[in-house]
């Protein structure tokens, strides 16, 4: 980054000192009314030069940060810009995330809560519902069983039944005095019949009593364990406000409204990180927050999802690209800053983050924001906000979808594969020379 060495106010007051010499120079009068025209028009010149520069050394001094190298993320809403600085606070050691870190150790100590009992107990609940699931089916089988049994059965009552009184009709009144001792063929078939239906009726419910307590017994433990985790979930509430991460937007538009400032330790020098909200939200209530940002700074990353020359405008509404360029335009370093989005490790197996696509894309946006910025724009970088702060990330609430998160892509790769593989290593490196 550029050298900081000479205090940007003597700057302006230099140029301010050379315009008043320009003006003591110019003499009061002169006999040639020419020349006294050109030396009054001369001298009107100037002095509007020396009060525009005097508002704007105003202005600069209202905004600017003098002691530290002041750097801007700027950009897109839902861009990342938090994500990038969150993972460079934890990285750089920022006294203010320090701080943050150590309540958060402290308050989770406290709770008595570590990340393995509670994913202990959520596996517990998915197991519990598992087996919840697996019992309803086996009652829903045994009850479709039952079905085809009890029609079978009852065809064989049935025709058992029919056969014995159709026998009865076919005896006379001696052999029917007979059946009193001696039971007749048909007779025998239809008690079998009847005793093998009663039989599986016994069975089928005897099957469905020991499944439905069953099925009470799992979902008592299942009804324990879910209290149990929202008890702990209630108790890590208090936690949240000290995590990591709890500087990133939830996807809204206008998370960030106001600008928030973090000093880093990077090398030799301090460095002044500030979180500029979002040009494409709803800027009028951000519009004076930008401006004032981004005149603090010395110099400014313009964080993008995309790599593709970001959009004109079209009639009276700016685009992008116009936006950038009236925010940006007396900066003296510009860079982009593509923030790839990766939300599986799958995502991770090629050697390098950005594609070829990607690559001709961010070719494309340096030679607009060339053209629109000129020598003040520097060039194009890329890094994974995500991936670079799951890998970096240590206070996370304990069965959040970060901590998830973390556990998943730290499964497949080190902490330090994966912010060498997000672009963080190089960019650290950068924001230190």
């Amino acid at each position: 980054m550029s050298d900081t060495s000479q205090h940007p106010e003597k700057i302006y007051q230099s140029i301010i000192k050379a315009v008043d010499n320009l003006l003591s120079a110019i003499p009061g009068s002169s006999e040639d009314n020419a020349v006294q025209v050109a030396q009054d028009e001369t001298m009107k010149w100037l002095k509007k030069i020396r009060s525009d520069i005097g508002s704007n050394l105003i202005s600069l001094k209202e905004n600017s940060e003098w002691d530290n190298f002041t750097v801007a993320f700027y950009g897109e809403t839902n861009a990342g810009k938090s994500t990038i600085i969150e993972t460079l606070r934890i990285l750089f050691k920022e006294p203010g995330k320090i701080e943050q870190q150590a309540k958060f150790r402290a308050k989770l100590e406290h709770l008595g809560v570590s990340s393995d009992e509670f994913d202990r107990l959520r596996k517990k609940i998915l197991e519990g519902e598992h087996n919840i699931d697996g019992i309803k089916q086996d009652i829903n089988r045994e009850e479709i069983d039952w079905e085809l049994v009890k029609k079978r059965l009852s065809i064989e009552v049935g025709v058992a039944s029919d056969n014995c009184i159709k026998a009865i009709k076919s005896l006379n009144l001696f052999q029917k005095f007979l059946t009193l001792f001696k039971k007749f063929p048909e007779q025998i078939s239809l008690r079998k019949s009847n005793k093998e239906f009663k039989e599986a009726v016994a069975r089928y419910l005897n099957t469905q009593q020991i499944f439905e307590k069953t099925l009470g017994e799992m979902k008592n433990i299942h009804d324990k364990n879910s209290l149990d985790l929202k008890a702990l979930e209630s108790s890590l509430k208090t936690i949240v406000p000290f995590s990591d991460g709890n500087i990133i937007g939830d996807g809204q538009s206008d998370f960030t409204l106001k600008s928030q400032s973090y000093l880093l330790n990077a090398g030799k020098q301090k460095l002044m990180v500030l979180d500029v909200p979002g040009i494409e939200g709803k800027e009028d209530k951000v519009q004076s927050s930008i401006w004032a940002s981004v005149q603090k700074a010395h110099a400014v990353f313009y964080v993008t999802g995309k790599a593709a020359a970001p959009q004109a405008g079209e009639g009276n509404q700016k685009g992008t690209v116009e936006k950038i360029k009236s925010h940006l335009g007396d900066q003296t370093e510009v860079w982009t800053l593509f923030n790839k989005r990766i939300t599986n490790p799958i995502q991770l197996e090629k050697p390098e983050i950005i594609s070829a696509g990607e690559k001709a894309g961010l070719e494309s946006l340096d030679a607009v924001m060339k053209k629109q910025l000129g020598d003040n724009y520097q060039g194009s970088m890329s890094v994974s906000g995500l991936v670079g702060f799951l890998a970096s990330a240590d206070c996370l609430v304990p069965g959040s979808s970060q901590a998830r998160g973390k556990k998943k892509f730290c499964s497949v790769k080190s902490s330090q594969e994966l912010l060498d593989l997000a672009g963080f290593e190089q960019l650290k490196k950068f924001m230190c020379g």
